[in-house]
């Protein structure tokens, strides 16, 4: 109680939005006693639109609303006992310890009469509130490690948000086992649940006490999407076992608060969040995630926006959805709450250049009406713009095994990015306030003006502060200028000079020449910058030597604070570089605090040539908001090695009118994608049993829209850029699109197909090695066409492998373990059917001496290269932070197009 005093969250008396004729009583409420039940939904239709305001049953007589009531300061025992005096329902009646309101139920005709009670305030519909999804959801890019996004936070700054506790506040995360379904708990969210409760049933008498935990569970399938799995994976998953669909922060932990129902609505959000305060000391709760908002405007004076504020003044960081009316001066409750952490979501347009990247057209957009305190602060919304088209993460169906993947697209999905970008931030440094927490997300991001529905010059606040706009606020989210900025704060030195984005490629001119680009941030006391560059040897770089004959000096300053905050400078390296050579370069500041090097960029000297196009057809009249469309090479979808997303509409080669109907599809659009010796596609090139393709196009289930899949085909081209041969899949076309359901085509077959009487094909070993006395090691082998009691043996002296189990027709698990005197190298690895048939694997695993830090290395494997998109200029990506900074987790969307997953199978690297 103590607590409740200190904390502050008052209603206001007078100039609230809904209520214009100035009685203290929702106008919401009095439509509907004037206008009947239609005037409690959208557009007035009570059987399709959504309902805007608590009722408890739409068939009773008289209908009772949930309601909020209002005090001029926190009620005490006194006001409630008035209220208990005045003959009103009192079966529901909770009030809180944060905020000057008390949740009732109550008829019109009551909440007359509680109008007229002392120091009452006012009395508030309770906004129902939804899951904020979007439908057009199904363009999202691919996860990617490539030094496309370079450095990233959790490769080179080490956070992965270890130590953080995030709660969400959703339709609940199934994190574990279902008795009922048999559901084994999504393997990006289990293990992740600290505590929990329910809080969607509209009676405090039937949420989870104060002092009580339990793991809620989300039955809602298609009615709630599964919504708060999805969530939860984007903020804090960690996707699959090689880190595929790796949320934001994977290292933080969950609190599971259900406020929403199994429909995806509700009106908890409130009262999970008292319990989030009452609980934050316990559990160490810092960030909240509300992927949820109500469908009215506010001026941030509601209960519900009253409950962020006494959240934030409590420590925590409300981070909530804008909503996605596609609205312009229009922001909902509870993101409407003055220190609520309101997300934006933009759209990558599925490309890695950032001068594409628009405002999501479902994104409400700021500013938030006037709440007549004269402070223009609460007013400026959103905070930041994240991605939150086409999110690929965690699928938490019942019906599935716990390991499937899907898109979903609406502020929702870009709110817990920003929600796991600040579990990161909390990570380098603990002791930041969630004040300091809002200036560093601000001051940090990508500053963007004119990438929304509001003009640019359509900017009330732009005396405040030059880098804020309506659209995305102080702009694109950018998690390594954050982070960095963290660091500086909790004291790093070498954090006083800021360098976000490092780059280098080489000239467009086709000259032996490199250009190295980098970005820097903050420059604190910088004197300059130095490059350097070093060989390549085995895959490391060699002796460094500077480049630069004279210090670089900086072009920016100490402060970013409603400055310009980016910093670009280009070195354009001529010096006796060799075609087909790799080089590194290394980014030095020198500064006041000290001399600092940046992580080494390699880069490979030679011209960007074809090597594969991928051709495929579909049609479909919905593409980019209904079909999720994913290339890659793996012995199964589940196994993939790289996943490439497929092109969004308004990018097909070709689109023709067919015969037929748009529900069925009319539109038949043709595709293609080019894959380079930059894109490392020599390494899954050319398709072979050993490393086939596919094609995978998954119907989302927007209503009346179905199609089918007509083709997919490989170009394959050679050293000239002539094509030398073309591979088309094995399958049978076209294949009819069903909703919900995917349609797989495989080049040159499929192999998850068993095909009676073929030889095994052993694709991958992993882990690829292992040091002189390993004993039991568990190994992992992929491949096709395996076969129960299938034998696994690695060459030579010294190894063994035991306790071998066939999992699947491409999966198989064993325990290796390696003598003290085995003979360090490479050893082949051959698996062998029961009918005698087997295949080898050669150099797939190798021995390591004792005591050597090298990590096993394939033989003749040559250093990754860079995934890189051509020769976009600085001005056009963007800054690493950004997209690094929306590391793993977001970077499904920004890299898109072209990005491959970075693989540890051998293979020229060109």
């Amino acid at each position: 109680m103590l607590l409740g005093a200190a904390l502050c969250g008052n209603a206001q008396a007078t100039g609230w939005l809904w209520d214009q004729d100035g009685d203290k009583i929702d106008d919401r409420i009095e439509q509907v006693g004037l206008q009947g039940i239609s005037a409690a939904f959208e557009t007035g239709d009570s059987l399709l639109a959504r309902q805007r305001i608590a009722i408890r049953d739409l068939s009773a007589t008289p209908l009772r609303f949930g309601v909020y009531v209002g005090y001029e300061q926190r009620p005490t025992e006194a006001d409630l006992q008035a209220l208990r005096d005045s003959g009103v329902s009192t079966a529901i009646m909770h009030p809180y310890l944060y905020i000057d309101y008390v949740r009732m139920e109550l008829t019109l005709g009551e909440i007359q009469t509680v109008a007229t009670l002392p120091n009452v305030s006012r009395v508030e519909a309770i906004p129902m509130v939804y899951a904020v999804n979007d439908i057009a959801a199904a363009t999202g890019g691919v996860f990617d490690r490539s030094n496309t996004i370079f450095p990233s936070v959790h490769e080179h700054l080490g956070l992965t948000g270890q130590g953080v506790v995030v709660s969400v506040l959703d339709t609940g995360v199934n994190d574990d086992a279902d008795v009922a379904t048999g559901f084994p708990g999504h393997e990006s969210v289990i293990g992740k649940f600290i505590a929990g409760g329910e809080f969607f049933a509209g009676q405090p008498a039937l949420n989870t006490a104060s002092d009580a935990s339990t793991n809620p569970i989300d039955r809602g399938e298609a009615a709630s999407s599964n919504h708060g799995t999805h969530v939860a994976g984007t903020a804090i998953g960690i996707g699959r076992p090689d880190g595929l669909f790796q949320g934001m922060a994977p290292g933080a932990t969950l609190i599971d608060q259900k406020v929403l129902s199994d429909a995806g609505l509700g009106f908890g959000s409130a009262d999970g969040v008292e319990w989030a305060v009452i609980n934050k000391e316990q559990y160490n709760i810092r960030v909240l995630n509300l992927s949820l908002g109500g469908l009215d405007a506010s001026d941030g004076t509601d209960a519900g926006s009253q409950m962020m504020n006494a959240a934030f003044d409590a420590g925590l960081l409300p981070v909530i959805a804008m909503g996605n009316d596609g609205e312009t001066n229009y922001v909902s409750s509870p993101a409407a709450a003055t220190k609520a952490l309101a997300i934006g979501s933009y759209n990558d347009q599925n490309t890695i250049a950032r001068a594409d990247d628009l405002i999501s057209d479902f994104s409400n957009e700021g500013p938030r009406a006037d709440d007549g305190t004269g402070d223009p602060a609460g007013q400026m919304k959103p905070l930041v713009a994240a991605p939150g088209s086409g999110i690929l993460s965690a699928d938490g169906s019942l019906t599935t095994d716990g390991l499937q993947y899907k898109s979903l697209g609406g502020t929702s999905m870009a709110t817990p990015g920003v929600a796991g970008i600040i579990a990161l931030m909390l990570e380098a440094n603990p002791s930041l306030t969630p004040t300091e927490v809002v200036e560093i997300l601000k001051h940090t991001s990508d500053h963007i003006d004119d990438w929304g529905k509001t003009a640019v010059e359509d900017n009330p606040f732009a005396g405040e502060d030059p880098n804020y706009h309506p659209s995305g606020g102080w702009g694109r989210v950018n998690a390594y200028a954050a982070a960095k900025e963290a660091l500086r704060l909790a004291g790093d030195a070498a954090s006083q000079v800021q360098v976000v984005q490092i780059y280098a490629e080489p000239v467009a001119s086709g000259e032996a020449a490199i250009d190295v680009l980098w970005v820097s941030q903050r420059e604190i006391d910088l004197q300059g910058y130095n490059v350097y560059r070093a060989p390549d040897v085995g895959g490391t770089p060699g002796a460094f030597a500077q480049i630069n004959a004279t210090l670089i000096p900086g072009t920016g300053g100490a402060a970013i604070e409603k400055l310009n905050n980016r910093n670009t400078y280009t070195l354009t390296d001529t010096d006796g570089l060799e075609f087909g050579n790799v080089y590194w370069y290394r980014i030095e500041h020198v500064s006041a605090a000290g001399t600092f090097q940046e992580p080494a960029y390699p880069v490979t000297l030679g011209q960007t040539l074809p090597v594969a196009r991928l051709r495929y057809s579909i049609t479909h009249n919905a593409i980019d908001n209904d079909l999720l469309i994913l290339l890659g090479s793996g012995v199964s979808f589940a196994h993939a090695e790289t996943i490439i997303s497929g092109r969004p509409a308004g990018e097909a080669d070709a689109v023709t009118e067919v015969p037929g109907e748009a529900t069925t599809g009319n539109l038949q659009h043709d595709f293609s994608i080019t894959l380079t010796n930059r894109d490392l596609a020599s390494v899954y090139m050319p398709p072979s049993a050993r490393q086939p393709w596919f094609l995978r196009v998954s119907e989302g289930g927007f209503v009346n829209r179905t199609g089918q899949v007509n083709s997919f085909a490989i170009d394959l081209f050679d050293e000239n850029g002539d094509v030398i041969e073309t591979l088309e899949t094995g399958d049978l076309t076209p294949q009819p699109l069903v909703e919900t359901q995917s349609v797989e085509l495989w080049i040159p077959s499929n192999p998850t197909t068993p095909t009676p009487g073929a030889a095994p094909i052993l694709a991958s070993v992993d882990p690829e090695g292992a040091v002189q006395g390993s004993a039991d090691i568990s190994a992992s082998f992929l491949g096709s066409q395996f076969l129960a009691q299938a034998t696994i043996t690695i060459a030579g002296e010294g190894v063994t492998v035991t306790d071998a189990e066939v999992v699947s027709g491409n999966e198989a698990t064993a325990l290796i373990s390696v003598a003290e005197d085995a003979a360090a190298g490479p050893r082949d690895v051959t698996i062998t059917n029961v009918d005698g048939q087997s295949d080898t694997l050669a150099g797939a695993f190798t021995v390591v001496l004792a005591g050597s830090t090298e990590e096993p290395e394939e033989p003749g494997e040559e250093p990754e290269e860079p995934v890189t998109g051509g020769s976009d200029p600085v001005g056009d990506r963007a800054p690493t932070g950004s997209s690094g900074a929306l590391a793993p987790g977001l970077l499904l969307i920004l890299l898109g197009g072209l990005a491959l997953r970075r693989s540890n199978r051998s293979g020229n690297r060109h």
